[in-house]
């Protein structure tokens, strides 16, 4: 059994249209065994349309989130298709027992759980239309994409973005989970050469691990946004402060020097190079 009936019908009741289409979730809910049985059909390439690939987007249950690559197997004559958390994208039937007629949905799901699903015909995933059932909410949203390499960057945008959002309620390990996800796609196809985006990622996860005194994982990030841009002025201070934690002056005296003579008019760099030489002078004067 995959859950707990009542819930899943509770869940679903609010958002189906008639108590048909409700039947047609819960029924389409009970058959999703299949769906997590990967029972192979045949070798497919490209999805229906030319789509390499989707994006699931803005899904409450965030394994869900991230890129949908075929499997290179189909299941009732469309592809299946898989993210980075194991999660998988089917086409089910449902057989009315009253009328005889097959009617079909897609359902996303995960570890034999169906997380959300939709009421489509077509050999493709649709891209609205998606209902809740043992995911969290809001209910995610589809975005096609013709190769992996654009699927990648919507997908990567898609994580900074949210990674940002969790930045923004204070929730840190969630940023760097969301950011992470993205770097671990971008980096895995460096010919999109998206630079830029590279470097603010692992820039604003050294902020994070600044926030979590995780000092040593906070300046290998600043120090992998340096290499790509040796003179992003906040992976130069954060490099500075997580040296200064670090107990290593002398290296962080030289990222906020480095900071300065790119960034002459920075604020913030002129006072933390100020505040560690008084602090470097303190530490030399006799006790």
């Amino acid at each position: 059994q995959l859950c707990r009936p009542l819930r899943a019908r509770t869940s679903l009741r609010s958002c189906c249209r008639d108590s048909s289409e409700l039947r047609f979730f819960v029924a389409l809910w009970k058959g999703s065994p299949r769906h997590h049985s990967m029972v192979v059909i045949e070798d497919v390439g490209e999805a229906e349309g030319g789509n390499a690939a989707f994006v699931v987007v803005g899904p409450g249950s965030d394994d869900a989130s991230g890129i949908y690559a075929p499997t290179g197997r189909t299941l009732h004559g469309a592809p299946i298709f898989e993210n980075d958390r194991k999660c998988l994208l089917s086409r089910e039937p449902h057989k009315n027992q009253k009328t005889g007629q097959t009617s079909y949905g897609w359902i996303l799901g995960q570890d034999r759980r169906p997380l959300y699903a939709v009421q489509s015909e077509a050999l493709a995933p649709p891209t609205s239309g998606w209902k809740r059932f043992q995911g969290e909410a809001p209910v995610p949203e589809l975005r096609s994409a013709g190769s992996l390499a654009e699927a990648t960057l919507v997908a990567a945008r898609a994580w900074k973005e949210q990674g940002n959002a969790h930045f923004a309620a204070q929730l840190y390990e969630e940023a760097a989970e969301a950011w992470s996800r993205a770097l671990t796609r971008l980096e895995a196809l460096p010919e999109l050469r998206d630079e830029a985006m590279v470097v603010a990622l692992l820039s604003n996860r050294s902020e994070v691990r600044l926030r979590q005194q995780r000092w040593e994982l906070a300046l290998a990030d600043a120090r992998a946004a340096l290499e790509r841009r040796p003179a992003h002025d906040k992976a130069l201070l954060r490099a500075a402060v997580a040296a200064r934690e670090l107990g290593r002056l002398g290296e962080a005296q030289e990222f906020a020097d480095r900071c300065l003579d790119e960034h002459p008019d920075s604020p913030e760099a002129a006072g933390f190079a100020r505040d560690l030489e008084a602090r470097r002078a303190g530490e030399l004067l006799p006790g």
